[in-house]
């Protein structure tokens, strides 16, 4: 028994890659929503049309 393959290995990797960019779709699109929250909160409205 030597233990996981290095397919195994590749595996894992590649799910564990796809759930760190999942993971970061999330936070990025919670940033987004954060930044926006303030934004609308900091920035006076014509500056907001503007952009």
């Amino acid at each position: 028994d030597e233990g996981p393959s290095l397919r195994d290995l590749i595996t894992l990797m590649i799910q564990q890659q796809r759930e760190m960019a999942r993971l970061l779709k999330e936070l990025a699109a919670a940033v987004g929503r954060i930044e926006t929250h303030l934004g609308t909160a900091v920035t006076p409205p014509a500056v907001q049309k503007a952009q």
